[in-house]
């Protein structure tokens, strides 16, 4: 997922950095980052909220929906 990459990049994290940030494992970093894991919607919700950007930044626009659903289930952390 190229923009999760260019995210955390931007922020000057490692992706160990982002893992321990959103509380995930680096191995999930590392595998979203390069496209080979469909990431849980509670996954994208906890690295977008470490790199302080809306889920859709990361979804591709699929947000509002997705956003909502997150906050309903208390995945998204103001």
């Amino acid at each position: 997922m190229e923009a999760l990459r260019a995210a955390r990049e931007r922020n000057g994290l490692s992706q160990r950095a982002l893992a321990k940030k959103a509380g995930v494992a680096f191995r999930t970093v590392q595998l979203v980052e390069r496209g080979r894991h469909d990431a849980r919607l509670s996954t994208l919700a906890a690295l977008a909220a470490a790199l302080s950007l809306p889920v859709g930044a990361l979804s591709g626009g699929a947000a509002p929906a997705a956003e909502a659903l997150c906050r309903a289930a208390g995945a998204v952390r103001r």
